[in-house]
């Protein structure tokens, strides 16, 4: 599960939160009105601030976008039967 660390306060913190929402993932988020910069844990990694978030979004949506294209339909014929 990811773990997003915000300032309520602070808008851009805000916007991060409601990437994720759009995103469905499972996520826990916890507001902190004296945190400097939001946080996501995922795993081991922790990405801080909105530079190194964005780049964590790219990456998240390249897995996203990988794993909807290989999706076991695209190798069938209309009828359902293997196209290999």
């Amino acid at each position: 599960m990811l773990l997003l660390k915000i300032n309520p306060t602070r808008k851009e913190d805000l916007l991060i939160k409601q990437k994720l929402d759009e995103m469905f993932l499972a996520k826990k988020v916890e507001t902190e009105d004296t945190l400097e910069m939001p946080i996501i844990v995922q795993g081991k990694e922790e990405y801080r601030g909105a530079e190194r978030i964005g780049q964590f979004f790219k990456e998240l949506t390249v897995l996203y976008d990988g794993w909807y294209e290989d999706r076991c339909d695209k190798y069938e014929k209309v009828d359902g039967t293997p196209m290999f």
